[in-house]
């Protein structure tokens, strides 16, 4: 006999193991914009909830489904986080709503018309507003248009400022989750920098962009008076319908070989500058520092100009004034019975012009592929160097001999000087000499032999910081033979303090900034596989300041507590001929600190401070970085 069992509706069938799905983050919204709508689409698509704080609740237009609107008040007490969507001019709202907002993350998003408009950030501004929460600048480099298309359509970089570690931790979770790279610019005092990103235009191309005008504007002119306005006045020709063209044609490679050869002469005047000052350590002037910074600009814009040089010698055959001049001259040469000679020469200088200009334009486009974000971040430094050093160089020796041919000798010929002025090839022809004569006297080796000893088993510690290319040196000048600390390129000669081999030497100093990777050969590069080199002992790195006496104690009779942070004795090495490699790994973070010891009026606030005592001798090692942190030697 059977009974029906029925279960009780009381008792929940679920599995044990099952749990209820947590609870969605709710994150305030204020601002109903374009920015202030896009931005919640993105963050309900990811997971969050969306509440919008409005003036006009009832009347704020269309929103992101599963959004939820009211107040501003009754908005801010939902969330922790709070997006504030709204220009500065509108803030007048947010002192009525402090009392809602106090302990709450306030991620600022408001842009400027122009720059230096306020005498504050706006960042800093609602930080007044609203003193007991956390404001954060972030996602104002952000357009509504980039985050409705998607990250394959716009560009995605986040910066972040804040004064609250806590809260720039809870805006860089949201701006991962969203598909944002994150990048931290310190402080919520760097919001003004931030603020002016947006307002920038081609920054980095005004220089580039004006001399290329320049040049431009002067050969046009120049080349006009030489060839139009010379046959209108002296031989009464109209030849005006050769500007389009002709004229057009002779300005472009002028102004590419130009521009192409001021791509390379910061470098060599860097490198005479360098042997002249006897160190590698000493900051460019500003003129040559904002120079060498615009060289791949100033690069493209020389293939650009290259590339019309090209499609204008390619049109030539086809105009209307070469093809009458070919038939004229055929049908003269018919009715008068003559003919001319096979003249080798000129052939070989035909053809010999066209083949070098075949190969440099093609070295040029391959410097230009190789200048693109997606290619050079494939390569390596040396391969990068290699491509845009060496080959850069073979490319300005190929484009000036292709003029020089071109010319061949018409710099003999009286009828050239037209009212007394060279030629536009003959002008053109100076700064890529000068450029390429002054590299062949470097690639001396008398002089690359000098060149290459600035930066060369000198530096006895070094130290970059992604804020300063010099962030913490210390190194012997070779002309007279001083050790010298450098910290955040500024420079503290240790007079009396002479380098010698077989002697100890002690170097006890602190710095302000965060450790990194030792430079490349020329400064301010970040090479992960480049090694220290240097005349090591002894390093120590603690994560507090030492006193005086300690100091004193150490330079008396080398007693002294071994680093915390760093202990070079306590690492386990391996020499390999002149090489030695570290077997243990350290396992450290990225110290803040300071330079008090350089600098007595230091601030006594910044701590954790760090000091580091050296002991150098004969021994030389090149140590590979092994390290977990940003420190390498």
């Amino acid at each position: 006999m059977s009974a029906e069992v029925k279960p009780d509706v009381g008792v929940s069938l679920c599995p044990l193991a099952m749990k209820s799905a947590p609870e969605r983050e709710l994150l305030c919204i204020f601002g109903t914009g374009d920015l202030g709508r896009s931005l919640g689409q993105c963050l309900l698509q990811t997971g969050y909830r969306v509440v919008y704080g409005s003036r006009r609740p009832h009347s704020c237009g269309p929103l992101p489904h599963g959004a939820q609107v009211m107040g501003h008040t009754e908005a801010a007490q939902l969330a922790a986080v709070v997006i504030v969507c709204v220009h500065r001019e509108h803030y007048d709202f947010m002192e009525a709503a402090a009392p809602q907002l106090q302990g709450k993350v306030l991620v600022d998003v408001s842009n400027n018309r122009k720059k230096n408009l306020y005498p504050e950030s706006n960042a800093e501004y609602l930080q007044s507003l609203v003193p007991e929460a956390s404001v954060v600048k972030a996602f104002n480099t952000v357009s509504a248009w980039s985050l409705q298309n998607g990250p394959s359509d716009a560009y995605r970089q986040v910066y972040l400022c804040g004064d609250s570690a806590e809260a720039k931790q809870a805006v860089r979770e949201m701006a991962t989750r969203l598909g944002l790279s994150v990048l931290d610019k310190g402080c919520l005092s760097a919001a003004r920098e931030v603020e002016d990103f947006p307002l920038l235009l081609f920054p980095e191309w005004r220089l580039p962009l004006r001399v290329a005008t320049g040049l431009t504007a002067f050969f046009f002119f120049y080349l006009l008076t030489r060839d139009v306005i010379y046959a209108y006045v002296e031989q009464d020709k109209d030849i005006s319908f050769r500007i389009m063209v002709s004229l057009a044609n002779k300005v472009f490679p002028i102004v590419s070989l130009i521009m192409l050869s001021l791509c390379y002469l910061p470098g060599v005047l860097a490198a005479f500058l360098q042997l002249y000052r006897g160190t590698k350590y000493r900051r460019f002037p500003d003129w040559l520092d904002r120079w060498m910074l615009c060289r791949k600009q100033m690069g493209l814009l020389a293939l650009g100009f290259a590339f019309l040089h090209v499609l204008y010698t390619l049109v030539i055959p086809i105009r209307y004034y070469v093809r009458y001049k070919v038939t004229a001259n055929t049908v003269s040469m018919i009715r008068e019975n003559r003919t001319t000679g096979f003249d080798t020469t000129s052939a070989w200088r035909t053809d010999s012009y066209y083949s070098i200009g075949i190969l440099g334009f093609t070295l040029y486009l391959l410097l230009g592929i190789t200048s693109l974000p997606s290619v050079s971040n494939a390569l390596s430094w040396r391969e990068f160097s290699f491509v845009q050093s060496k080959l850069g160089h073979l490319t300005l020796f190929l484009c000036t001999l292709h003029t020089y041919l071109y010319g061949w000798n018409k710099f003999l010929r009286l009828s050239s000087y037209k009212w007394w002025t060279p030629p536009g090839y003959m002008l053109c022809l100076v700064v890529p000499s000068v450029v390429l004569v002054l590299k062949l006297l470097i690639m001396l080796p008398c002089v690359d032999r000098s060149l290459g000893h600035l930066t060369r088993n000198h530096g006895l510690f070094s130290l970059a910081t992604p804020s300063f290319a010099n962030g913490f040196l210390i190194f012997k000048k070779s002309v007279t033979d001083q050790i010298e600390i450098n910290a955040r390129n500024k420079a503290a000669t240790l007079f009396g303090q002479e380098y010698k081999l077989n002697t100890w030497q002690s170097v006890c100093a602190s710095w302000d900034g965060t450790t990194g990777l030792e430079q490349d050969s020329h400064g301010g590069g970040f090479d992960p596989q480049q090694t220290f080199v240097g005349m090591i002992s002894d390093v120590h790195l603690w994560d507090f300041s030492l006193s005086a006496c300690e100091i004193h104690r150490f330079v008396e009779d080398l007693n002294f507590t071994p680093g915390n942070v760093l202990n070079w004795r306590a690492l386990t090495y391996q020499i390999i001929g002149k090489q030695g490699s570290p077997v243990n790994h350290i396992a450290w973070g990225e110290p803040k600190v300071t330079h008090e010891a350089l600098d007595p009026k230091g601030s006594e606030d910044k701590v954790p401070h760090t000091d580091v005592c050296h002991r150098a001798n004969e021994a030389q090692l090149r140590l590979k970085s092994t390290f977990m942190g940003s420190l390498i030697l």
